[in-house]
């Protein structure tokens, strides 16, 4: 990778976290994976409520921790379905779970996006990298996150972060 596949700025609240959440879900297409990385409560969740709000998924979105999982219906949009997966209970995947979640990521009319991705470092490096994208939250303190990115989307996250309001 080279500096222009990655960027990397703050977030001082939720609410900025969840901006960025809208704005990126205007740039995203069906086929795209998205891998967030980051300790609990650093805004993954905040994030991924953000972009299926945006991508108009009617009903609330939860961690899927128990189930690996879920599917959402978008609507109004050229994408249909939102993979909202969660690895955090991830020891040994199946070879059905494996399976499962590489359909999932390989959907040319869905958006994937997979928390605690770092535990499923392998089936990553599958999906090329014109539709992969990582973001990588670290604390600062309890309402400030940086968020590192790397990948397919970093020219839309630089031009978030040059609009938005220092």
């Amino acid at each position: 990778m080279t500096a222009t596949d990655t960027i990397s700025f703050i977030t001082h609240s939720a609410k900025e976290t969840t901006d960025f959440g809208h704005f990126l879900a205007t740039s995203l297409r069906g086929g795209h994976v998205i891998g967030l990385i980051g300790g609990l409560g650093s805004g993954k969740t905040v994030l991924v409520k953000a972009i299926a709000q945006a991508l108009g998924v009617r009903y609330p979105v939860k961690s899927p921790t128990f189930v690996l999982m879920t599917s959402h219906y978008v609507h109004g949009r050229g994408i249909l379905l939102l993979n909202h997966v969660d690895c955090y209970r991830v020891g040994r995947l199946t070879l059905t779970d494996c399976a499962a979640l590489r359909e999932a990521m390989e959907m040319p009319h869905a958006v994937t996006l997979i928390e605690w991705a770092d535990r499923i470092p392998s089936l990553l490096t599958h999906i090329p990298k014109t539709r992969r994208t990582l973001l990588t939250f670290d604390v600062i303190d309890t309402r400030t996150r940086r968020i590192a990115a790397s990948g397919a989307l970093t020219g839309s996250m630089r031009k978030w972060a040059k609009a938005r309001p220092s």
